[in-house]
């Protein structure tokens, strides 16, 4: 399965990022944090607004703004067939593949009550994730003509977090994601059995990124896949397509692994050596200044009380730099 990309606009450039798996103790939902829900009145925040799935592999997947969520877009497309140019068309939401319409009427909790579904998610350090959304929505030429910056001067920006940081997604904290009924992401995170963080070794996160497919083939009834299916999206999906991509620290060659069907749709989107992406939202490469460069001791103290509770989430530890 392949997805056609524009390739005049292909960039590469090197990436860094390290990964960390992490694997939650149970795969049921603790009653305690799920709402009920009649099942004739499906409400679209019991469906969650940022989950894609893929049926034949038994996957749903918590995406999350500025953490690779195009190219995990992309990678549920192609592991769905999808080839269109709607970029979220696995999305639980609004997909209009019948199987993923299946999972939307049966509703999220009967899916993380079903241990043969694999629930997953990628993490980023928090104040890595603010500063590539400041490179793309803030910097020139500014993605999405800068209604998504909330001050294009970084400090100020943190500043606003507290008050208009909740309401857009590119600064969010990422424990508020993924909600079903009424539980966040942060009080589901024991019921997730997958759990990836994507840092600045790009081989650990294209090492993550396959574990993740190969523990959701281990646990599928369907034998629709071969993995090397999954090594072909992988290998396709990282592809830079605007100028915030080239500053991402994720850009590299685009060799693919070759192998295996349900694996080369994995590799596709996260090829061993080229992380790069469309619409990446990797932003920390070539052509951009180190993070930590954008933080005096008191704006990073700021954000990280903003992003508090993504710190209690499984491997996100505060930066070693930061006072």
């Amino acid at each position: 399965m392949r997805i056609i990309l524009l390739s005049t606009l292909f960039v590469y450039f090197v990436l860094r990022a390290e990964s960390i798996i992490y694997m939650g103790d149970s795969g049921l939902i603790q009653s305690s944090v799920m709402k009920e829900v009649n099942m004739t009145e499906k409400s679209t925040e019991d469906i969650g607004e940022t989950f894609l799935a893929v049926p034949s592999v038994k996957l749903v997947f918590c995406f999350i703004h500025k953490n690779a969520c195009t190219q995990f877009n992309l990678l549920c497309n192609a592991l769905n067939g999808l080839h269109s140019d709607e970029i979220y068309a696995s999305s639980v939401l609004t997909s209009e593949l019948q199987e993923i319409q299946v999972v939307r009427r049966d509703g999220l909790e009967s899916i993380f009550k079903d241990p043969s579904w694999t629930k997953a998610v990628f993490l980023r350090e928090p104040l890595h994730r603010l500063t590539s959304a400041f490179r793309s929505k803030c910097e020139p030429p500014q993605e999405d003509s800068g209604k998504n910056c909330l001050d294009s001067n970084f400090t100020k920006l943190v500043d606003a977090l507290p008050s208009r940081g909740h309401s857009n997604k590119h600064y969010m904290p990422q424990a508020d994601f993924c909600r079903v009924g009424n539980a966040t992401l942060s009080d589901m995170i024991s019921d997730y059995d997958f759990i990836g963080q994507i840092t600045e070794d790009y081989s650990k996160v294209h090492e993550q990124v396959m574990g993740m497919l190969k523990h959701a083939l281990a646990k599928r009834d369907s034998n629709s896949f071969t993995s090397g299916a999954i090594e072909e999206a992988v290998n396709k999906s990282f592809v830079p397509l605007t100028f915030a991509d080239f500053k991402e620290g994720i850009f590299g060659n685009l060799n693919g692994l070759g192998g295996d069907e349900v694996l080369n749709s994995g590799e596709e989107q996260f090829p061993l050596d080229h992380p790069g992406g469309h619409a990446s939202h990797i932003t920390s490469g070539t052509g951009a200044l180190p993070t930590e460069d954008y933080y005096s001791p008191q704006s990073a103290a700021k954000a990280m009380s903003f992003y508090a509770p993504d710190y209690d989430l499984p491997g996100l530890k505060r930066p070693a730099w930061v006072a």
